[in-house]
């Protein structure tokens, strides 16, 4: 749970940054950027295994991720800011919906409460002009369809192909998926070099906030259920507001307060659900190895 944790922290210092940054540069050229510097940080990680024909499921989780942040940027363009981060975020129930579906158990009356407890809270840290319904509204209901895809995919693939090669599979569709997407749509010459000034922000975001929260989100969910996951990043928002205040010095209002407290209170709840969190044949330590405890070397 610690890593996943962990990763909701990266993840919420992206906010206050690429805000700032899709006002310099396209979004599209800066999520090609982000990925590309991510696929060269974890070419090692992609040899051996099988082959392409392996790869497939990990490539398939990662397409998945990158069509959600499609989804999310077009989104952006039509419906307001707080009404998608809310749609996205429905993918926190999206998860255990269909983990039950799969496993035909449904989630205890703690973990129930738990996610209600993080909805509430998300509704109140996001939304602000109401919910309405346009094209935008759909297409950021479709990105927490794709996400939801992407959280079940890790943890399904997690254990059995080994964290650091499933992160670098992942990557790898994002880094050819989003490039591509600039030239279909006849934005090539958005791929071109980003300003120097740019550089910095860039090599944290493939680095830091993608190498390092791909590689964190696929160790952790080889160890938690997906429901458990879902719970744990219903914080994004709540470490994207703290990093808001020490980047911007952006203090949350009263409900965006009252919202951060029903995460945390439905976090707490969860995490002491007696065996709801673990998920199936799951490993101690810390990156998981391909082929879960008796590997040697993730690959």
């Amino acid at each position: 749970m610690a890593l996943l944790i962990l990763t909701t922290v990266l993840w919420g210092s992206t906010f206050p940054l690429v805000q700032g940054a899709v006002a310099r540069m396209p979004p599209l050229a800066l999520v090609s950027w982000r990925f590309g510097v991510a696929a060269v940080l974890l070419l090692p990680w992609l040899s051996g295994g099988g082959g392409v024909r392996a790869a497939l499921p990990g490539l398939g989780v990662g397409l998945a991720n990158a069509a959600g942040f499609l989804l999310q940027t077009f989104a952006l363009r039509t419906a307001g800011a707080d009404t998608v981060a809310f749609l996205t975020g429905l993918s926190v129930v999206l998860v255990p919906a269909a983990e039950a579906l799969w496993r035909r158990r449904w989630p205890s009356r703690r973990v129930a409460l738990a996610l209600l407890l993080g909805l509430t809270g998300l509704a109140l840290m996001t939304l602000r002009g109401g919910l309405g319904w346009s094209s935008g509204d759909l297409l950021g209901a479709l990105c927490a369809v794709m996400f939801a895809l992407q959280v079940l995919g890790t943890a399904h693939l997690a254990p059995r192909v080994g964290s650091g090669r499933l992160a670098a599979q992942e990557v790898l569709a994002g880094a050819v998926a989003f490039p591509l997407c600039a030239v279909a749509s006849g934005h090539a010459a958005w791929l071109s070099l980003p300003p120097r000034s740019e550089w910095a922000l860039i090599l944290y975001l493939g680095a830091v906030a993608t190498v390092g929260t791909f590689l964190l989100q696929s160790a952790g969910q080889a160890r938690v259920s997906a429901t458990a996951a879902a719970v744990t990043f219903n914080l994004e928002p709540v470490f994207a507001a703290a990093w808001a205040y020490v980047l911007d010095g952006q203090l949350l209002d009263g409900p965006a307060a009252a919202g951060a407290a029903f995460v945390l209170a439905g976090m707490g709840l969860a995490a002491i659900a007696p065996g709801e969190g673990e998920a199936p044949g799951a490993a101690p330590g810390g990156l998981v190895p391909v082929g879960g405890e008796g590997s040697d070397a993730e690959g």
